[in-house]
């Protein structure tokens, strides 16, 4: 009719706008997924360089003869690699690490890389605790998206101060557990299980409830 006008669109109907935020939701359905997945994949990528450290410091433990530990400082999350010997020994060592050269760590073996025996009485040497020979022996630091929750051992939960996980000279220690943190509060384990000699990794499940 002549005098009637053509009613505009001013917006959106119900259904178009149930339809978009449907077509949201989806989106975030499965990108939020994979968002989390890329995040504890990183998580346990940090966790690997730990626990390399800790298996560093048994294999060392058991190739030079002279306990390791592991230093932790939990509040920090700082972290560092030591052997207990003498001060002549851990001298004699820097630039040389006694996995690819056991000449330069072993008393026993002489600058030809033969085995002597002494037969002088021992020697009482004033051992401490010393970084190891190489990068692990720097203090190094988490990133800051990174942090130490708590360390679970036999003696109970440390959530601050120092912590040293100590490997003799066989390379036992004591069943221990490192717990760590992002910034998302994904968490994932360090496990050390000693009678099995290897260390796991496994996400923290009940963190996330």
């Amino acid at each position: 009719m002549p005098g009637r006008r053509r009613a505009g669109r001013d917006g959106f109907t119900l259904i178009e706008m149930m339809a978009v935020i449907l077509i949201i939701g989806l989106m975030f359905g499965l990108f939020l997924p994979n968002l989390d997945a890329a995040r504890t994949a990183r998580l346990e990528d940090q966790a690997r360089e730990v626990a390399r450290r800790v298996q560093l410091a048994r294999e060392r433990a058991i190739m030079t003869g002279a306990p390791h530990r592991v230093w932790i400082d939990v509040g920090e999350g700082a972290m560092r690699v030591d052997w207990y010997v003498d001060e002549d020994r851990a001298a004699r060592a820097i630039g040389n690490d006694p996995i690819d050269a056991e000449a330069a760590t072993d008393p026993a073996l002489d600058a030809s890389g033969r085995r002597t025996i002494s037969l002088a009485p021992p020697e009482t040497l004033d051992r401490d605790y010393h970084p190891v020979p190489n990068r692990f022996g720097s203090r190094d630091f988490l990133p800051v998206e990174y942090s130490f929750v708590g360390i679970e051992t036999p003696e109970g939960f440390t959530e601050q101060g120092e912590f040293q996980m100590v490997f003799n000279r066989d390379g036992s220690t004591e069943y221990t557990e490192i717990i760590l943190s992002d910034s998302f509060d994904n968490r994932v384990i360090i496990e050390v299980q000693p009678l099995l000699d290897r260390v796991r990794i496994r996400r923290d499940e009940e963190a996330r409830r």
